[in-house]
């Protein structure tokens, strides 16, 4: 029997984007002291207010900005997120949902990414994260954009691609895609798509 074709989002949907952020800012208070936390999230959060989407979001940038408020160089900032010593982090960040929800369905889909973001650190992201063995190699997209017409005809039309924004979702039903919103955030459903609120209610919407 031919496997179908599974396809997740990465943060807020296979990662836990928030407990990462956690972890990276208490590095960097070990860095600039952790009386200095408060400011070095308020600055993180000064800078993503300064975005169009969050996806624009790249640590280099962030770090910068944090070298020039502190005095310090933002090389000694940036081993924080792309030192392998801290490849750690991004493991242990990956929900475990995700792997009960592999061997619950791994005899009838392919699993594979369909994610977004700066490249360089997205990928960094992905590599640390070692799930490449649940994962077929032709079905990973980490592109800098994914819900416009270009990047949409890279993904097979059979695929069933599993996102936490829901105006994602909206691109991806219009262009004819089994959407499925992953909300977590409240007990809200769309009308125009499937939504689950937890990935392990992910099988119920694929029968």
């Amino acid at each position: 029997m031919k496997k179908g074709v599974l396809l997740f989002d990465i943060d807020r949907t296979i990662f836990d984007t928030d407990k990462m952020s956690a972890f990276l800012s208490e590095k960097l208070g070990d860095i600039l002291g952790r009386q200095n936390i408060t400011e070095i999230n308020r600055i993180k959060q000064d800078y993503i207010g300064s975005l169009e989407r969050d996806r624009e979001f790249t640590p280099d940038e962030f770090c910068r900005r944090l070298a020039k408020k502190f005095g310090v160089l933002d090389r000694g900032l940036l081993k924080v997120f792309y030192g392998s010593e801290f490849n750690y982090i991004y493991q242990e960040c990956v929900f475990s949902e995700f792997f009960e929800l592999y061997k619950e369905l791994e005899n009838k889909f392919n699993f594979g990414v369909y994610s977004e973001g700066t490249l360089k650190f997205q990928m960094h992201k992905f590599k640390s994260m070692q799930i490449g063995k649940y994962l077929k190699k032709d079905l990973i997209f980490v592109l800098p954009v994914k819900d416009n017409a270009k990047t949409l005809k890279l993904v097979p039309k059979e695929a069933v691609i599993v996102d936490d924004k829901e105006i994602v979702c909206e691109v991806l039903n219009k262009n004819g895609f089994h959407a499925i919103w992953l909300n977590k955030k409240d007990g809200r459903e769309s009308v125009k798509f499937d939504t689950i609120h937890s990935l392990l209610e992910l099988p119920d919407k694929l029968m």
